[in-house]
């Protein structure tokens, strides 16, 4: 048997499981289709801080807690327990709606700006996802010929899913310098990052991806 939750990015995520009659026996998750387990009774087995086990003695709960989810702790995880026979197995998909933007924002005069948008858990009958530089819609620089988005969907059974979009800008120049964000349409989720590009010189430093939101 399965079971669905759904949490924003950012979120606690507490993935259930009940186990009765555990005795001697020993509660192990895991991330499918990973075969190294994340916990194993009590112990946490992985070196991510955010994962733990709570489970209060002589109760029949061994849930599963990831703090601060982001879209890669998206998937199905398996609480399991061993046994003669058929183990007892439940699975848990975890789902996290939030948007993302990755991609080098500080750039010399002349390279290529390439920023990806990941959206998940939203919409697609109504939401896509659009980009906008100093509050303004960026359609307008896309007609230049070196300024592309392109947008690529993901369907689930229930029509919701992942929008991804790439914002491509080609020989950048320092007028390109500027806020973008990346927003579904329906405003409900949105990115932004400073985008900064400098004169070219022997002197200048690439610096760090720094996110806004």
């Amino acid at each position: 048997m399965s079971a669905t939750v759904t949490y924003d990015k950012g979120q606690t995520a507490e993935l259930f499981c009940s186990v009765t009659d555990l005795g001697d026996r020993t509660v192990t998750w895991r991330k499918l289709p990973n075969r190294n387990p994340l916990t194993i009774g009590p112990t946490t087995w992985v070196k991510d801080k955010r994962v733990h086990i709570e489970h209060v003695p002589n109760s029949s709960q061994w849930n599963l807690i990831i703090e601060n989810v982001n879209a890669s702790d998206a998937g199905t995880y398996e609480c399991k327990v061993s046994a003669r026979g058929t183990p007892f197995v439940q699975k848990v998909i975890l789902e996290v709606k939030g948007i993302e933007i990755s991609g080098r924002n500080f750039l010399k005069q002349g390279e290529d700006v390439h920023l990806q948008c990941n959206a998940t858990m939203v919409d697609v009958n109504v939401d896509n996802l659009e980009w906008l530089k100093d509050g303004k819609p960026i359609a307008d620089i896309v007609k230049q010929k070196r300024v592309r988005v392109f947008t690529a969907v993901s369907l689930s059974p229930q029509l919701t899913g992942s929008i991804s979009s790439s914002l491509e800008i080609d020989n950048a120049r320092v007028n390109d310098s500027g806020v973008y964000v990346c927003r579904s349409t329906g405003r409900s989720q949105l990115a932004g990052v400073k985008l900064e590009i400098k004169p070219d010189t022997n002197n200048s430093k690439r610096g760090k991806f720094t996110k806004l939101n």
